[in-house]
């Protein structure tokens, strides 16, 4: 079993540090121009899944179903910042 959050800046501010962050990570570590890297054939954009904590560390985990460079499905574990934690997590099977 593993613990899951997730982050919701929307209706929660105290979110919102950690959204912008964990969304600049994703672009650090694929090297796309925006936050949508829109697949041109399909209108597919990359899309936040949910934060577990893996190895006693929090990660961020996005999904493009359809990545314009690969023209695959690309899962992205994006590590959140040291100090985050999660207000509320669930724990997944």
């Amino acid at each position: 079993m593993s613990d899951i959050a997730y982050l919701d800046p929307h209706n929660e501010p105290a979110d919102r540090p950690e959204w912008n962050a964990a969304w600049a990570g994703l672009l650090r570590q694929t090297g796309d121009r925006d936050y949508f890297a829109e697949c041109p054939e399909t209108g597919e954009v990359w899309q936040y899944l949910d934060s577990c904590l893996v190895d006693g560390r929090w990660h961020h985990q996005f999904r493009h179903r359809c990545h314009p460079g690969t023209g695959r499905r690309v899962y992205v574990h994006v590590p959140a910042s040291r100090d985050w934690q999660p207000r509320e997590k669930v724990r997944a099977a």
